[in-house]
């Protein structure tokens, strides 16, 4: 016979990861543009036509530097199924913290062509505060 034993536990996480990656980016277009009016347009803050948006824009090969600080909060569980076998998982709560520059830009004032994809954001330039819901579940077995 044997015992089953739960425990709960919460705690923090503090993170830091530095990537350093080689892209083929898009700049100065809209990847999505079917949905939107061809006719309109994305003008510079001097007032001059940056690009319209059904340009498809170029590529760039460029290297991106990305500092990511995550700060989360967790909530999880373990629990013993058999003498070898464990359960467990938890879920998190909190900020991440983006420290993004390019190198290699052909032309700098050019921004990453849209996207409707939110995780192709993490490539822009510049600093960025986004949410982080870390959660994880895992089978363990023990020798």
């Amino acid at each position: 016979k044997t015992s089953v034993s739960r425990r709960f536990y919460y705690g923090v996480q503090l993170g830091y990861t530095y990537v350093e990656e080689k892209s083929n980016s898009p700049f100065g277009g809209c990847l999505f543009c079917q949905s939107l009016e061809p006719t309109d347009s994305i003008v510079g803050p001097d007032g001059t036509l940056k690009y319209v948006l059904d340009d498809g824009g170029y590529n760039d090969t460029i290297t991106i530097f990305r500092n990511t600080i995550l700060l989360n909060f967790k909530l999880g569980f373990s629990e013993q199924i058999s003498p070898r076998f464990f359960v467990g998982g938890y879920v998190g709560l909190g900020v991440k913290f983006r420290l993004v520059d390019h190198f290699g830009r052909a032309n700098n004032e050019d921004e990453l062509s849209e996207t409707r994809h939110p995780s192709s954001r993490r490539d822009e330039q510049g600093n960025t505060v986004v949410p982080s819901i870390p959660m994880n579940i895992e089978i363990i077995y023990r020798f």
